[in-house]
């Protein structure tokens, strides 16, 4: 055994040169492996560290609230400490702060004069005092107040508050309780109480002096110190109980509250808070399940007494559980896969260090070694290289780890300090199986070799066979597979789906097959490479010159190790592209996520999404527009709606209505998302601000029109429908048709009686029948001569429907609908009148005619999911349900999704805004409802402060509450760039490491190719070829292997970067992301890559080629 020992020492001593960069391999293959567990650790650390800071900004992490707990009483003192012994012991271990608070009860505030009102309805006062409150406010007037030896207590309030209460500084004030002999339950605050359930014989007052000594304001009115909010305890509030005016709460010290008023009323029953902040730094990936389940173990067994928990950071910590996983596993099985990289490196010069000892086994075997001796010599060999590589890859992969935090993309996370680093006892395991998998990849090939004759080696080395992966099919086998999980994963649409208890879960098969995507290429390389490149040499053996055929013919019979460089680099070049996608992808995700949430720089509503307060739409964009920093403002129209049917029609869909020219400029619209740009979207539905119909003259005071029927109407009214210059839409009541017969009749109607103010032009733009006839049958209404009488008492013919037709008949959705035709039966003048026949019982629809052109169908956009839902195409007319009213449309384009909108919320129709609110007034059925802008959207000028501009939209005359800005919706979705930054930071490192062993391979392989082929040199010199000639074979040797590749590479890093990145279309909760994300790759990153390999290989090259110059071809043939 000894013996075996010093032998294969030896043999790694001889071979130092190949045993150093075999050993590159382990220590790579065992410091990847050994970061897996200490990165994800890192990161899930920081992670957490991040989320607690960024999510509750400083505010209590818990907050445990004790209502109606005697203050100084033996049962008073003994319940507090039993509250803090149980925070001490289930959340003290990650506790960095604790606040106490105390509340009395609501007393009324009496003074020696007080106004009327006040004695009718006295204010009520809070008294509250909380540890350290002073650095937290502003005093404003008079004093802090101070502990006295009487029985006043000292107090101060806000300035909105004094003025509420009527309280100045200076006064005295009596609070005052008042008790009865009727016992009964204490409602829920703000609740008024119950009648006393029994008769009031006697009662109490409880009573106690207040001096106000100062006027106080918080510092910050965001401060966190206050529980719950600071307005809580400086604005006023008001209870809907008669009888008692505003609340205020008065702030003083809370040891005046505990030792001096407790000391003097024991038993009374305080209202008590432990305000609690948590120490992020103490809480980690292995200890914040532990605090989860305390802080909910708190709550259960606060219940009991009376006190409960609130917890903000048990929410933030169930979060964080549910998406660690979703966020590292990817990274995880990555690492494996670029460890099997290393691998194989370790492999491919196992590979090469044993060929030059083939002689020397085929020796051994000769005399008697058996195979398990040999193995056991390279083993001895492999674990002289691994165990130290065991002892020092955790700690080598700590501080690189730690060293990453000094990298531009952990910079807004560390502040450019280095990560924190915590080296866990199972980064050691593995870095042993990483140790062991060299072993395995080490010792196959010296298995291999091992069990064959040297006469077998000579004649392999000479005509190479195919391996038994090949000779077997167990290739296309592997193809076979990675296609089908392939197929399963395109339908899936990601490897990440909602878990049925909240979050995602991802398939491990799935998540593992861009790695056997990777090895079935690898497999397909390994069976057509050889192929591909005997193809390529007989087709160019016309052409090429010697260099070229002798490194063409050299790479077809010795295929093997070139096509293993291939693989190698293809692998190495796959991981730089995915590393180089990560973080320039994911940027790139989290930008088109709030363009597509806020569609323009700031969106603003009201919170029930109801119309803007009472302007117009244009005064309300004037108004905007003269905002500070505001550059443009315009409104939008969003409702409900859907297919219009009988009966109910169910609001399936999102309808927009936008002024096209303005969201054009406005709208960042992602381009693969329509079928054609913005600017043409909204060309598509854009129109001209003209109204089709008849101008009325000046000063037009009254509408007639001649009718007649061919049977008795009953319960009808003519109208005629006009439009003002501002757009406004009102009907004029042109007369009853009860008695109208088959003669023709005139009925006219005074616009002194419409409500829309007669800002002119006006024009006429509809006739609308109104009521419900009862008459069956079917009767007929005829229409003509309908004209206006002006100002200067001039009637003037507006139709008489002679000429090409000019109306349209309302829609409707009845099988049988009202007809509309131009007759000649009996015209009033001219050829043709209009005739429509009135159906009978007929409600909730508009019936008439309307001056068609401008009106319908209304040009529309449309989601794909509408056209699915309609059943429609590009081009087909669809009658919709919007506003209560019919909305006959056609379909001019469509788009996947459109910014401000959710596929969840349905699909989405698309209108111009002024030619839908026209119609909405036009086609209103019951005449009453009124459609009009609910957001406002602006653009603002770079640069400019929205805080400013969001208080200004929330005051008159906007009095909007919601806003949704692009800077914010991108702040949200990046508020964590751990997201982003965990991924590129590890794959950056990964991809330099597996670069660097490209690198070495290729040197090894060149150098070992010299001078394995001394002899081939030496003869191809002796028949002519210069060492230049020389030089330019080796290059295109390799140069093959750089192409094939490079090429190979990019096309499977780009599949595994979009596989693996389809986390970046689910939120940690399951929920798709909309829009889906786009790949970025930063080409830079991995041209420089592969750039410094080609540096290397140059210089590996031009050392080759001195080597082969520097002796004779007669020595070399000589020699060897």
């Amino acid at each position: 055994m000894g013996s075996i020992v010093v032998l294969a020492l030896k043999q790694l001593v001889s071979a130092r040169g190949l045993a150093a960069v075999l050993g590159l391999g382990v220590v790579v293959a065992g410091t990847l492996l050994a970061a897996g567990p200490i990165y994800a650790r890192s990161m899930a650390d920081l992670g957490l560290t991040y989320t607690i800071q960024t999510e509750l900004e400083g505010r209590s992490t818990s907050r445990v609230e004790f209502p109606a707990v005697p203050l100084q009483s033996t049962e008073g003192k003994a319940l507090q400490e039993t509250v803090e012994r149980r925070i001490d012991e289930r959340i003290g271990w990650f506790t960095a702060e604790i606040q106490r608070g105390t509340r009395l009860g609501r007393f009324a505030i009496r003074k020696d004069t007080e106004s009327e009102a006040a004695k009718r309805a006295p204010p009520q006062g809070e008294l509250a005092g909380f540890e350290g409150w002073r650095d937290h406010v502003t005093l404003l007037s008079g004093t802090f107040p101070e502990r006295r030896t009487d029985t006043v207590i000292e107090a101060v309030l806000s300035q909105p508050s004094a003025r509420a209460s009527g309280v100045a500084v200076g006064d005295m004030l009596t609070m005052t309780q008042e008790f009865d002999n009727c016992e009964r339950d204490l409602p829920p605050e703000g609740i008024p109480p119950p009648p006393p359930p029994c008769p009031i014989t006697e009662r109490v007052e409880f009573t106690f002096p207040v001096l106000i000594t100062g006027i106080v304001e918080p510092a910050d009115a965001q401060d966190p110190f206050w529980p719950g909010t600071a307005s809580r305890y400086f604005l006023p509030y008001y209870l809907p109980i008669e009888g008692i005016g505003p609340t205020v709460v008065l702030l003083t010290g809370r040891d005046v509250l505990i030792e001096d008023f407790g000391s003097r009323f024991p038993n009374y029953r305080a209202y008590d808070t432990w305000s609690v902040r948590a120490n992020p730094e103490q809480l980690t990936r292995t200890n914040f399940e532990r605090a989860r389940d305390d802080l909910i173990g708190l709550y259960d067994e606060l219940e009991p007494y009376g006190a409960y928990a609130v917890s903000p950071l048990r929410d933030t910590l169930i979060r964080y559980g549910r998406s660690a996983d979703y966020q590292q596993v990817p990274l995880l099985v990555l690492l494996l896969e670029i460890t099997g990289i290393a691998l194989f490196y370790i492999g491919l010069v196992a590979t090469v260090l044993i060929e030059r000892q083939s002689a020397e086994i085929g020796l051994l075997r000769g005399r008697g070694a058996s195979i398990w001796q040999i193995l056991f010599i390279y083993l001895v060999q492999g674990l002289v290289l691994g165990i130290p590589v065991l002892i020092f890859a955790p700690f080598l992969a700590g501080g690189a780890t730690a060293l990453l935090g000094l990298t531009p993309v952990f910079r807004d996370v560390t502040g450019g300090d280095m990560l924190p680093v915590t080296i866990v006892p199972s980064a050691f395991g593995a870095a042993a199986v990483g140790i062991a998998l060299s072993m395995c990849a080490l010792l196959l090939p010296a298995y291999i070799t091992a069990r064959r004759s040297v006469g077998a080696l000579r004649r392999g080395l000479s005509r190479p066979e195919a391996s038994f992966f090949q000779r077997y099919f167990l290739d296309l086998a592997l193809a076979g597979a990675a296609v089908l999980l392939l197929v399963e994963l395109r339908q899936r649409g990601s490897v990440f789906t909602p878990s049925s208890t909240g979050g995602v879960s991802s398939d491990p098969l799935l998540l593992a097959s861009p790695a056997l995507a990777l090895l079935a290429a690898g497999a397909l390389i390994l069976r057509f490479y050889p192929l591909l490149l005997r193809f390529i040499a007989w087709s160019t053996r016309l052409v090429s010159g010697p260099s070229a055929a002798l490194a063409l013919v050299q790479v077809v019979r010795n295929a093997g190790q070139y096509t293993r460089l291939t693989l190698l680099l293809m692998m190495a070049v796959a991981v730089g592209t995915f590393a180089a996608s990560y973080t320039a992808t994911a940027d790139r995700s989290y930008e088109d996520r709030a363009n597509h949430e806020a569609g323009v720089d700031v969106r603003a509503f009201t919170r029930s999404n109801s119309q803007l307060n009472g302007t117009e739409p244009d005064q309300f964009e004037e108004l905007a527009e003269a905002l500070p920093g505001v550059t443009r403002a315009s409104t939008v129209v969003r409702i409900q709606g859907g297919i219009a049917a009988p009966g109910t029609t169910i609001n399936q869909f999102q309808i927009l209505g936008v002024d096209p020219v303005a969201a054009a400029e406005m709208l960042t619209f992602r381009e693969d998302l329509a079928e054609r740009p913005v600017d043409r979207l909204m060309q598509s539905i854009e129109s001209a601000n003209t109204v089709a119909g008849h101008q009325l003259p000046a000063g037009t005071t009254s509408i007639a029109a001649f009718a007649r029927t061919d049977t008795v109407l009953g319960g009808l009214t003519l109208r005629a429908g006009i439009v003002n210059a501002r757009g406004d839409y009102a009907l004029v009541e042109l007369g009853d048709l009860d008695n109208l017969d088959t003669q023709w009749q005139e009925v006219r109607g005074d616009l002194k009686l419409v409500s829309i103010l007669p800002i002119e032009p006006l024009t006429l733009v509809s006739l609308v029948v109104t009521g419900t006839s009862t008459r069956a049958g079917g009767p007929s209404l005829f229409l003509d001569d309908v004209s206006a009488t002006g100002g200067d008492g001039r009637a003037v013919i507006l139709e008489n429907f002679d000429g090409a037709p000019a109306w349209s008949r309302f829609p409707s959705v009845a099988p049988v609908q009202d007809e509309f035709e131009m007759t000649t039966e009996q015209p009033r003048s001219g050829t043709t009148s209009a005739r429509i026949g009135v159906r009978a019982n007929v409600q909730d629809e508009v019936r008439g005619i309307y001056m068609s052109g401008f009106l319908t169908p209304l040009p529309v956009i449309v989601s794909e999911s509408f056209l699915a839902a309609s059943g429609a195409t590009t081009g087909s007319t669809v009658l919709l349900r919007a506003g209560g009213v019919l909305v006959p449309t056609v379909v001019r384009a469509t788009f996947e999704l459109f910014p401000t909108t959710v596929s969840h919320d349905g699909p989405v129709v698309v209108f111009d805004r002024d030619r839908l609110l026209y119609w909405l007034d036009v086609g209103d059925p019951g005449y009453s409802l009124s459609t009009e802008p609910s957001e406002i959207w602006l653009s603002v000028a770079e640069g400019a402060d929205l805080g400013p501009l969001e208080e200004a939209l929330g005051r008159d005359p906007f009095r909007l509450d919601q806003f949704v800005s692009r800077q914010q919706a991108l702040d949200a979705a990046t508020r964590n760039p751990l997201i982003a930054a965990s991924g590129s930071g590890i794959l950056l490192a990964a991809f330099v490491a597996v670069m660097g062993l490209v690198a070495a391979a290729l040197l090894t392989s060149l150098l070992a190719a010299v001078r394995r082929r001394r002899v081939e040199f030496a003869v191809v010199q002796a028949i002519g070829l210069t060492k230049r000639q020389l030089l330019a074979m080796l290059a295109l040797e390799y140069a093959v292997v750089f192409a094939m590749g490079i090429g190979a590479g990019v096309v499977m890093g780009m599949f595994v970067s979009d596989q693996m990145l389809s986390f970046l279309d689910v939120t940690e909760t399951g929920d798709r992301i909309e829009p889906s994300f786009i790949l970025q790759t930063q080409w830079l990153i991995v041209g420089l890559g592969v750039g410094l390999v080609a540096a290397v290989f140059s210089a590996a090259l031009w050392l080759a080629s001195r080597s082969v110059g520097r002796g004779t071809e007669a020595a070399a043939l000589r020699t060897e």
